[in-house]
């Protein structure tokens, strides 16, 4: 079985390359800080370093303070795809416990928090995310649980719809003829099958945490220093777009990049659950 979904997940085009590179990017998050020894942070500018193209010293050239942006990236690598990941688990886990309880009990509870989660759907998140950003004191925990508590209501929505048609299966009735409870039900028969549309969307749902991380942070309301994030690096290239454009060239590629490659390895991770059905 599992050699059957691994083939049917590189027969969709881009996996292959989806795969590799979001390998690369995790060894570059976990490892990389290791093998690329110094300090991110530290700058010179007593020597002619700044605004340095890219060269055989400088992989991805040099920023104004002289700063190897190669190894600025490599340690933004770990805050961005953690913030991604963090958030999108933050947001599997309030959209699951919604979408089961929404589905699963139905009626008027199910009307209310379906009605909730339209009203939210329908606000500008964007604008939200700024307004409470500019409140609470921007840090990488708030980051998280911000862009966690904004991007749960279209897996709600996904469990919701999965938990209607599980409900009333073969499967789940003898489950209640045993005499478990509704809760050991629904959280051990209904909810582990109805996970295969969220397992798709949470790839989809880290690219764009990371793209909201890096919004954020470009706005100067996201990651805040000492911590350095793809979107950070790209609100200090801003001032220097003309003069050195690999300041932003380098950052905003690994960023459009890791988010194409989780959608790529996000449609081969459907196409393989597909072929179970």
């Amino acid at each position: 079985m599992i050699h059957g979904r691994l083939r049917q997940f590189f027969r969709t085009p881009g996996a292959w390359f989806g795969s590799l590179f979001l390998g690369l990017i995790l060894l570059m998050a976990l490892i990389g800080p290791l093998l690329f020894h110094g300090d991110p942070h530290s700058f010179d500018l007593t020597v002619a370093q700044d605004l340095q193209s890219p060269n055989a010293h400088f992989w991805f050239g040099s920023d104004d303070l002289g700063r190897d942006i190669f190894l600025r990236c490599v340690h933004a690598a770990r805050v961005s795809l953690m913030v991604g990941s963090a958030s999108m688990l933050v947001a599997v886990l309030i959209g699951c416990g919604i979408g089961l309880l929404s589905g699963y009990i139905g009626g008027w509870v199910d009307n209310a928090l379906m009605r909730l989660v339209d009203a939210l759907m329908g606000l500008p998140m964007i604008m939200v995310l700024l307004i409470i950003q500019a409140i609470f004191k921007p840090g990488l925990g708030s980051v998280i649980v911000i862009i966690g508590i904004s991007g749960w209501m279209g897996i709600a929505r996904l469990v919701r719809a999965e938990t209607l048609s599980l409900r009333e299966r073969p499967f789940v009735l003898v489950a209640r003829a045993r005499g478990l409870s509704e809760w050991r039900v629904a959280i051990r028969h209904i909810l582990p099958n109805a996970m295969r549309p969220v397992i798709v969307s949470a790839f989809l749902g880290i690219g764009h945490a990371i793209l909201t991380e890096s919004v954020l942070s470009f706005l100067g309301l996201g990651i805040q220093p000492p911590n350095v994030s793809w979107g950070g690096l790209l609100n200090n290239s801003l001032a220097f777009i003309r003069e050195a454009p690999w300041m932003t060239l380098f950052p905003g590629g690994l960023i459009a990049l890791t988010i194409f490659s989780l959608q790529l390895v996000g449609d081969g991770v459907r196409n393989s659950l597909e072929g179970d059905r």
